[in-house]
């Protein structure tokens, strides 16, 4: 259980915060999810969007956050020098 889950107490909120974790680390499409969950796109919309404000807010790393790996594009240079003008 994440920590703002943990100190909501509200226990709808707690309920539905797990329903968007689950949401994020299962991959399915929201409409997909929401008919498997028995939920309305627009509940888990509204539900999502309080998440994600509340780790905003809070200056904390989502939950669900993971490493991207950058790929260098495909150029005849490494490494381009540009001129610093003042």
């Amino acid at each position: 259980m994440s920590t703002f889950i943990q100190a909501m107490g509200n226990s709808l909120s707690e309920e539905m915060f797990r329903l968007v974790e689950r949401y994020y680390q299962n991959g399915l499409p929201h409409k997909a999810f929401c008919e498997q969950e028995g939920i309305s796109v627009k509940k888990l919309a509204y539900w999502a969007t309080q998440y994600r404000r509340y780790y905003q807010k809070n200056r904390m790393v989502h939950a669900c956050a993971q490493f991207i790996a950058l790929q260098p594009g495909k150029s005849s240079k490494v490494c381009e020098v540009l001129p610093l003008v003042y």
